[in-house]
């Protein structure tokens, strides 16, 4: 049950950054997703064959489960520290709509951006 809380706070927070990241674009963040998930699609292809061959070398089930898990649980602990250590959060500034508690007129992500005509 841990585990599983942990991976939801961890997506939370990556969603988060993807449309912080976006800058209230939303096509600019449906890039970003597309790249981001493109990108980490290739270690859950990875993490297939490395599990079969950590449980294959493992002499018993059990020692190669314990061994599968225990790199999956370091994994997070290390993506933890970097964001503690790396993550900041500064305060953005807003408008009086905002201040008043209104979304204003751009809406959740803000005002979209002028395009030029093509």
């Amino acid at each position: 049950a841990a585990a599983i809380a942990a991976s939801s706070w961890s997506h939370a927070g990556y969603a988060a950054n993807i449309l912080d990241l976006a800058g209230g674009d939303a096509a600019t963040a449906a890039q970003m997703w597309g790249v981001v998930n493109t990108i980490g699609t290739v270690p859950g292809i990875a993490a297939n064959v490395v599990t079969g061959r950590v449980l294959a070398a493992a002499p018993t089930a059990a020692a190669g489960w314990v061994r599968v898990f225990s790199t999956g649980a370091a994994t997070y602990v290390c993506g933890l520290t970097a964001f503690l250590a790396l993550a900041q959060a500064l305060p953005l500034p807003t408008s009086g709509a905002e201040k008043a508690g209104s979304c204003g007129a751009g809406g959740l992500l803000g005002p979209k951006p002028a395009r030029s005509p093509r």
